[in-house]
């Protein structure tokens, strides 16, 4: 068995336990016929007779999610026509695990989470924001959204609460600041297996249409005035006048 990451890196240090199991891979000893933690992302698990087994991860490599129910793969052994030879069928793999030479790849996601940033009256995605976001058992990190609105955080930590806010402004929006001009803080919790929590402690199920991970989405108003033309003397509303607005270094 090989851990390795959704962009093919090699990942050390997941504990993994074998279980037998029935025909329906239902565990049917809850004591591991094998257990092991990988080295160099590579496990080599042996001694198993003619059978059904679960393999689960018990411990991810830190800051990776670890699969549903920990279950990684259900593995058959079989016995061969000659005696000394063995076959191997791995099913129900994780998302984007794979077999290659009776090796099975089990790929782990890092614990991620999108800031998805748009425009709050038409939803359109918003380029050029930047956030940070911090825990504390970790220093601040940034990103800024793409052109897909999309400000992607990976690696995050396990069993923790974070917070995050806007820290650039995308030109022509308001920024998200309170009555002192602070900006607006929010938080959001993981767990160990990359399932995002808002502040309400709901699980967040949107996933982001490009990466797959749990999307958070932060809406932006452009800035907006209003110029009233009058009569000086009455008051009373004028039509038809034009105006122009020219930025500081006098662009139109």
């Amino acid at each position: 068995l090989q851990k390795v990451s959704n962009r093919n890196a090699a990942l050390s240090g997941a504990e993994i336990s074998v279980y037998e199991a029935d025909s329906a891979f239902n565990i049917t000893n809850t004591t591991p016929v094998f257990s092991g933690t990988t080295s160099s992302s590579k496990l080599q698990i042996e001694g198993l007779s003619a059978g059904h087994y679960v393999i689960k991860e018990t411990e991810a490599p830190f800051k990776y999610a670890l699969p549903n129910g920990n279950i990684l793969a259900y593995l058959t052994v079989k016995a061969a026509q000659n005696a000394d030879d063995y076959e191997v069928e791995f099913t129900n793999l994780t998302d984007r695990s794979y077999v290659r030479d009776n090796t099975l790849y089990a790929v782990n996601r890092p614990i991620s989470v999108v800031i998805h940033k748009v425009d709050k009256d038409t939803g359109d995605a918003i380029p050029g924001a930047g956030f940070m976001m911090y825990t504390n058992s970790s220093a601040t990190i940034a990103a800024n959204s793409d052109w897909n609105g999309d400000a992607v955080f990976e690696g995050l930590a396990p069993d923790s609460t974070y917070v995050y806010w806007e820290n650039v402004t995308p030109k022509g929006y308001y920024s998200n600041v309170d009555s002192r001009g602070e900006p607006v803080k929010h938080t959001f919790s993981t767990d160990a297996y990359g399932n995002i929590y808002d502040e309400n402690h709901r699980q967040i199920t949107t996933l982001n249409a490009t990466t797959g991970y749990p999307e958070i989405t932060v809406e932006n108003e452009k800035t907006v005035f209003t110029i009233k033309k009058t009569d000086a003397n009455t008051g009373a509303p004028l039509a038809n006048a034009t105006f122009a607005i020219y930025s500081t270094n006098n662009t139109l």
